[in-house]
């Protein structure tokens, strides 16, 4: 099943086919990159990908971080360009062997 015949439909109806695919792949590289697809919440299947070393869920919607900490081996994050406030960080302290976290551009308040 590796059609790589080009799709007539438009790119937004793929999305959810591109998403899974990208999660498939990811099982075996530990590698996810969901930029740019108007994500409003980390898709719950991410949250199985245990071995997930790097994501990159930047330019999206995302507005919460729900059971980002499940994922413990993560060390590279980008969550760039979303709507995440300070508020839903707590989850990024149980992931121990974070390296690199982006967050630029998003609804962070410096507390005063």
């Amino acid at each position: 099943k590796m059609g790589n015949t080009p799709s007539s439909k438009p790119r937004n109806k793929t999305g959810k086919r591109v998403v899974a695919q990208k999660i498939e792949t990811a099982q075996k590289t530990n590698v996810l990159s969901l930029t740019e697809h108007g994500l409003e919440e980390i898709p719950a299947e991410v949250y199985r990908l245990t071995s997930l070393r790097t994501l990159d869920l930047s330019k999206n919607k995302i507005s919460s971080l729900g059971k980002v900490s499940q994922l413990k081996e993560l060390k590279s994050f980008n969550c760039d360009e979303n709507v995440l406030t300070s508020s839903e960080l707590a989850p990024l302290s149980n992931l121990t062997k974070l390296q690199s976290l982006s967050l630029g551009t998003n609804r962070l308040e410096n507390p005063s």
